[in-house]
């Protein structure tokens, strides 16, 4: 998945990413779970860095036995 830009994803591209629905994304930012700057009336980034650390604690439990 490409990012918007080299270091963010539109809240489409990081549903993708997390297999959930956008709305679940847009959820999480309104409630203030994900990170994610306003750059238009109808367009957000979430910086790479904010998804990533969003992933981190799920893919640690996604490893352990």
């Amino acid at each position: 998945m490409t990012p918007i830009t080299p270091a963010g994803y539109s809240p489409k591209q990081a549903a993708e990413i997390l297999g959930v629905a956008p709305c679940t994304i847009y959820d999480w930012i309104w409630r203030g779970i994900l990170p994610a700057t306003k750059k238009g009336p109808k367009l957000w980034m979430i910086r790479k860095q904010d998804l990533d650390t969003f992933i981190a604690p799920i893919a640690r439990k996604e490893t352990s036995c």
